[in-house]
């Protein structure tokens, strides 16, 4: 989980990062949807979910997102590059520590921890 926190950070810090290439900013988006639905769903379901698809998943995102860095990487300045790639490291570390974090919670017996304790 401080993993998690910490690479939530990470990304906080990169706030601002704009690229004027519409088809690199739709993919970007995609990629923050993609972190997003699972720190969305576990608020309500700490274990949901499954690693080997967010794995599957994360290789395509990066995947894609790769491709079109790699299209557009000679009409962008090497400062709006090394940002772009910034943002995709910090999103591939937020994917990898939640699912490194859907590892760990798959082991906890969270109806025991929703019991009411002392009523």
């Amino acid at each position: 989980m401080q993993t998690l926190s910490y690479r939530i950070e990470q990304l906080h810090q990169c706030d601002g990062i704009y690229c004027d290439n519409l088809e690199l900013n739709r993919q970007l988006n995609k990629f923050k949807k993609f972190i997003m639905e699972p720190l969305q769903l576990w608020s309500r379901t700490p274990n949901a979910g499954n690693e080997e698809f967010m794995r599957q998943r994360l290789a395509n995102m990066e995947y894609l997102t790769t491709q079109i860095v790699n299209k557009i990487a000679n009409i962008i300045s090497e400062d709006e590059a090394e940002s772009i790639l910034l943002l995709i490291a910090s999103y591939r570390g937020i994917s990898e520590a939640s699912i490194n974090y859907l590892h760990a919670a798959k082991a906890i017996d969270w109806r025991q921890w929703q019991q009411e304790r002392f009523a």
